[in-house]
């Protein structure tokens, strides 16, 4: 069977149709997190990530289906300033990107003082980048341990065999519970034939509502829609003399009407799938009465002298 398949905002799909046994590509979107994706094989049963209504797939959304998103990782850009050169009385100190000179005073006791406090400031300067640097590091990866949606690859693939064992467990479970549910209509219908097929044979008129099982509800529907042929073709008919009718009014049916057919006789044989019609529209019908009714279409001149049995 064939289905068209629709999904919620921040899903998307490979195939916008499939059918049954087909692999389907879900991919589940958020931003500033890495893209989900599964594989699944399309069962009219449907799954964890979608529901099957008629011939329609509908994708469930990230939240409905459990989904576990990885936050994307992004390279840090800044850098502390992380070095002082001290080379003849001038101090440097730089981030990677710009450097700031200081140029000392022009002599005496001042360079000095002045090349001692530009020392200082540089080993200042180192210190506190080493500490600012540690700071940003240790927040990141605070902020990556406290986000409970992150997970690493290995834990994604646990996730994803542990999914497709229990999708794979709950199949078993579905197939068995189909295959009881199979078994007790089979036993349920074989009571029902057994009880249809003793009412039948001892009951000239037949109520469509006593009636219990599928096998001889066809033949009662075949009766109403005067199909000759399914009547004929059905195992009730193909019963030995007796065996079907006790007072053999259907074993009179089958053989004037296959009578009819040997002679080909159309027209009869239309009267006699409307008289089928007529005599069973009021959900019953008098099998006694169909079968003087056929035996007057076969058998013009003996009309109303239906030899019962034969």
């Amino acid at each position: 069977m064939e289905y068209i398949v629709n999904t919620p905002d921040g899903v998307t799909v490979d195939k916008s149709n499939v059918e049954d046994g087909t692999a389907l590509l879900i991919t589940y979107n958020r931003t500033g997190f890495k893209p989900v994706s599964y594989k699944v094989t399309v069962k009219n049963i449907g799954s964890r990530l979608y529901t099957v209504n008629g011939d329609t797939i509908t994708v469930k959304s990230a939240e409905e289906a459990g989904i576990t998103f990885s936050r994307k990782v992004g390279q840090e850009t800044s850098q502390p300033l992380n070095m002082v050169i001290v080379e003849n009385k001038r101090v440097t100190a730089t981030d990677n990107k710009k450097d700031i000179v200081t140029t000392p005073a022009s002599s005496g006791s001042s360079d000095s003082n002045t090349w001692l406090k530009m020392l200082i400031c540089g080993i200042a300067g180192i210190i506190v980048g080493f500490i600012l640097a540690n700071v940003l590091r240790s927040g990141s990866s605070d902020e990556e341990d406290d986000d409970p949606t992150t997970s690493t690859s290995i834990i994604d693939k646990k996730d994803r065999k542990a999914d497709k064992k229990k999708e794979e467990r709950e199949e078993r479970r579905e197939e068995t519970d189909r295959k009881k549910e199979v078994d007790a209509y089979a036993q349920k219908q074989a009571e029902f034939e057994q009880h249809d097929l003793k009412f039948l044979k001892k009951i000239d008129i037949w109520c469509e509502d006593s009636i219990l099982s599928d096998k001889y509800k066809d033949l009662y529907f075949a009766l109403e829609r005067g199909d000759i042929d399914s009547l004929l073709d059905h195992e009730y008919s193909q019963l030995p003399d007796g065996d079907n009718n006790l007072n053999g009014w259907w074993q009179t049916i089958r053989n004037d009407i296959e009578k009819l057919q040997a002679d080909g006789n159309e027209a009869a044989l239309t009267k006699c799938s409307n008289e089928m019609i007529r005599l069973s529209r009021s959900h019953s019908c008098n099998i006694h009465e169909l079968a003087s009714s056929v035996k007057g279409i076969a058998h013009p001149a003996g009309a109303g002298n239906a030899n019962r049995g034969q």
